[in-house]
């Protein structure tokens, strides 16, 4: 088997989280809700949290989707220190991200033991990418891969599409992840200079995940925020609440 074919297996009949690090996710005690879990998939810089935390982000750590900036030998320390038993990268092999920020480390990754290097697959990413015309971000990414096998569950906690962002002047982010998007000036650039396929649209994400995948999968649970998030139609479009 491949790679991609173990990791569905893996998955398959499964209830899985997958954790993501909105400020929400410290406003809810959802730990034992992700610990019920038969998967726990975490984003990014999310491996080494505040044990504090626990009551709101869980215990343990199957599965990381990452840009995999950080260097190869502390992207292998991290997981091997959590027990991670898959890393998957969060862009396809043809996608320009891929090939100027995560290739080297993919490449060095393969090195290393213990656990698995995934790269994610060209769909059902680029059919999103197309119908968003914007680039998925490492949750979204996550979301339509782990939609792809055969779970039992998806419950999605912590991940809300930036609508955090409204709670509070930074970029929706719980106080203490590391992330270059801090600001709310950020945030709006990411929204207000859109300006293309390879650029991140939160709004146009959020649509498309509320529309044809949340409302037509029963497989997807969701945390209580950021279900009222997605039953509320104000919060379609952020930059109209943001500059409220």
């Amino acid at each position: 088997m491949t790679t991609e074919q173990e990791y569905k297996e893996f998955l398959r009949g499964k209830r899985v989280a997958v954790v993501g690090p909105s400020k929400t996710v410290m406003m809810q005690e959802q730990g034992l809700r992700i610990e019920s879990c038969d998967v726990v998939v975490r984003l990014n810089n999310m491996l080494n949290f505040d044990k504090r935390y626990e009551k709101h982000l869980g215990q343990r750590t199957d599965v990381v989707y990452a840009t995999l900036d950080d260097p190869p030998y502390q992207i292998a320390r991290d997981c091997e220190k959590n027990a991670v038993k898959y890393l998957s990268s969060s862009y396809p092999e043809n996608e320009w991200f891929f090939a100027e920020r995560m290739a080297h480390n993919v490449s060095a990754l393969k090195e290393v033991k213990n656990f698995s290097t995934a790269i994610l697959p060209e769909n059902p990413y680029w059919d999103i990418k197309r119908e968003t015309n914007s680039r998925p971000n490492t949750g979204f990414s996550a979301i339509l891969d782990l939609l792809s096998s055969d779970l039992k569950e998806l419950h999605i906690i912590g991940i809300d599409f930036y609508r955090s962002a409204v709670l509070d002047s930074g970029a929706g982010y719980y106080d203490g992840y590391s992330c270059q998007w801090t600001d709310k000036r950020k945030m709006d650039f990411v929204n207000i200079e859109y300006d293309g396929p390879d650029r991140h649209n939160p709004d146009e994400a959020f649509k498309y995940f509320k529309y044809n995948m949340f409302l037509k999968d029963s497989r997807i649970k969701v945390d209580p925020i950021f279900g009222f998030f997605l039953k509320d139609k104000n919060y379609e479009n952020l930059i109209n609440l943001l500059d409220n």
